[in-house]
């Protein structure tokens, strides 16, 4: 039905694309807006595209199974992708990425890497969190998962020599178990479905 809409595969799969590209404008502009704001602290703005990214991923969150099946392919659909999608994205990231690394908020490394470490890590989550349900609940709740992943980001991304407000307390010592074998003895497990 959908491609005797569009007319052809290729004709459906360029319209939901373009869809997506309309869908991550705002946020585009939103980091190159980030990109001028150069009084306020790069760390303070990296955190914020942080916010933005996951915000976008949760607007739509399957968009990650869109990327990893169309990224594992080559030719046009990938092109395609590249030119709408990733490449707007990545040109609005990659310039606030390099400013935090010479400024040390993350560490001296290569940013393209860096760039879709972070992009996969945030989208794969999301999309594939009904796999994320076997081993904790917090998938169930969509705002606890948020909420969680942007902190996961900042402590995990950015370097601790500028404490920042939104890190203190980002993780209670009841939710880290110290050991393997401490959560044996407080019962958690993974969860299994059925």
């Amino acid at each position: 039905m959908a491609i005797h809409r569009f007319g052809s595969k290729e004709a459906l799969w360029r319209a939901v694309i373009e869809q997506q590209a309309l869908y991550l404008a705002p946020f585009i502009t939103e980091l190159k807006l980030l990109q001028t704001q150069t009084e306020v602290p790069i760390r303070t703005r990296i955190e914020t595209a942080f916010r933005q990214l996951i915000a976008a991923t949760f607007g739509d969150p399957e968009c990650g199974m869109l990327l990893s099946r169309i990224s594992s392919e080559r030719g046009e659909k990938l092109d395609l992708l590249v030119e709408k999608l990733l490449r707007p994205s990545h040109d609005a990231f990659y310039p606030l990425l390099v400013e935090a690394a010479q400024a040390g908020v993350i560490k001296d490394q290569r940013i393209e890497m860096f760039y879709f470490m972070l992009i996969h890590a945030v989208t794969m989550t999301v999309s594939y969190r009904h796999v994320l349900e076997y081993f904790d609940d917090i998938s169930q709740d969509m705002d606890r998962l948020k909420e969680d992943m942007t902190k996961f980001l900042i402590v995990n991304f950015l370097e601790d020599s500028q404490p920042s407000a939104s890190k203190k307390g980002a993780w209670s010592n009841e939710r880290m178990p110290a050991s393997i074998p401490e959560l044996a003895v407080h019962g958690a497990r993974p969860k299994r479905k059925g």
